[in-house]
């Protein structure tokens, strides 16, 4: 069953008061989407908590606003309600009362604008027993846990014995809790965690909509083509590092290329003089084969190295020499081929030729 929590003394008329100016004036209207946040004069709202455990969430406002029809008798009911622990706390008025678009200071065709129950626009006083000062009048709260359990409307500050009766009524025994002052708490811009429906909340206009997309879509747009902007930078840098790198291998290649091309004459001239070379290695290998020894008795007349081919005229004894052990000495040398002798040479003397091949490797043992 629902239980109702607020009483308001003295039955509510509806009176003038003054529209809170807009603290922006025509910059807020140009440019702030919010509608702006009206009070709901505390004398003109009522306070109900509603058990909502076995509500569905995405029916809650529908169903509070048929019960709200069903238990007021209203036809155009406002409401701001907030759940916890499934308790829907609520804040409720009557629309269609002469004269409450004036009263919560509205002007014009009331578009645009977001009723709030003068309760929800303070800060919440702490837990215990409070006088509050109202816009027109006072309220008695009385606060638990951080929740409101009981609320009731003055038009004017009670005496001791309305406030008896509301002490009472909060379950508290009157003798402890003497009548406060009326405070009046700090005012906030609009409540956290609230919803709102009433029909002065009108939808935003096919204009407004219409603007909110296009910003959207150049918003998008923006976005997409900076993506695209940032992401071609990379690969333009990528490809800059890319040019970089083979640029710098062409020039150690080019470079390389040209020390080459510089040592190919150093490297053809060692070739010319590789002959003279071979010709004085050869020379020094047959002194070292012992063929110029006492034991053979020869000595040599001739020599002519040209074109790879080695020409020697030796000089031999009368007596006592082996020709044939001569050239199997010869033919030990390393780098000789073809030796062959020549016809026709002097008395005393043979003519040999040979060709002359690649020298050994004189690293190796």
């Amino acid at each position: 069953m629902p239980v109702a929590l607020d009483m308001n003394i003295a039955s509510p008329t509806v009176a003038d008061t003054a529209p809170e100016a807009c603290r922006f004036g025509g910059l807020r209207a140009a440019f702030d989407w919010r509608r702006t946040a009206l009070p709901v004069p505390r004398r003109l709202c009522h306070h109900l908590v509603l058990d909502v455990r076995k509500l569905p969430r995405r029916y809650l406002l529908n169903s509070l606003r048929l019960q709200l029809v069903q238990l007021t008798g209203l036809q155009r009911v406002g409401f701001a309600c907030k759940v916890r622990e499934g308790r829907a706390h609520i804040w409720y008025w009557d629309e269609s009362e002469a004269g409450f678009v004036r009263a919560i200071g509205a002007t014009g065709d009331a578009h645009n604008i977001a009723p709030w129950p003068e309760p929800l626009l303070r800060a919440m006083p702490s837990d215990g027993l409070h006088l509050i000062a109202c816009g027109e009048g006072c309220e008695a709260v009385a606060i638990e846990d951080g929740e409101l359990r009981r609320s009731r409307w003055f038009r004017v500050p009670p005496d001791d014995a309305a406030w008896a009766g509301f002490v009472r009524d909060a379950g508290l025994a009157p003798t402890d809790h003497t009548r406060p002052a009326p405070q009046a708490p700090a005012r906030i811009e609009r409540p956290s965690g609230w919803q709102l429906t009433s029909s002065l909340v009108t939808p935003l206009p096919l204009l407004a909509w219409g603007i909110a997309v296009l910003v959207a879509l150049l918003g998008a747009a923006l976005i997409t083509g900076g993506l695209y902007e940032y992401k071609l930078g990379r690969l333009i840098a990528a490809e800059q590092n890319e040019i970089a790198r083979i640029r710098g291998e062409n020039a150690v290649t080019l470079a390389l290329h040209k020390d080459l091309g510089d040592q190919s004459a150093y490297l053809a001239a060692l070739g010319r003089v590789q002959p003279s070379t071979r010709q004085l290695e050869l020379m020094m290998d047959i002194a070292r084969s012992g063929l110029f020894s006492d034991p053979y008795r020869i000595h040599l007349v001739e020599w002519e190295y040209r074109s790879e081919r080695l020409r020697l005229q030796i000089g031999v004894p009368v007596e006592d020499f082996s020709l044939g052990d001569f050239l199997a000495q010869l033919e030990k040398l390393p780098g000789l081929t073809g030796i062959r002798l020549m016809p026709d040479s002097p008395r005393g003397t043979i003519g040999i030729q040979a060709n002359v091949g690649s020298p050994p490797d004189r690293g190796k043992p």
